[in-house]
């Protein structure tokens, strides 16, 4: 789970392929009133430019992976 992005609080990760805000992969609810948004480390989902993605959590800090990148 991730509570802050590399660029602060976020209520949705970048596509690093397309490079707009991934809206297919959204947060989970917060766990409490006045929470924070968060993800889950290994969840995936396709972008809406057609982008295989796999969350990453690394140190509190949430970020979206291009699967098919990493194939090459």
């Amino acid at each position: 789970m991730s509570l802050y992005t590399e660029d602060g609080w976020r209520n949705l990760l970048d596509c690093p392929r397309c490079g707009d805000p991934c809206e297919e992969m959204p947060p989970y609810p917060p766990r409490h009133p006045g929470g924070h948004p968060t993800w889950e480390e290994g969840d995936t989902g396709v972008c809406a430019c057609g982008a295989p993605l796999e969350v990453i959590v690394d140190d509190g800090r949430a970020w979206l992976r291009d699967e098919e990148e990493d194939e090459e």
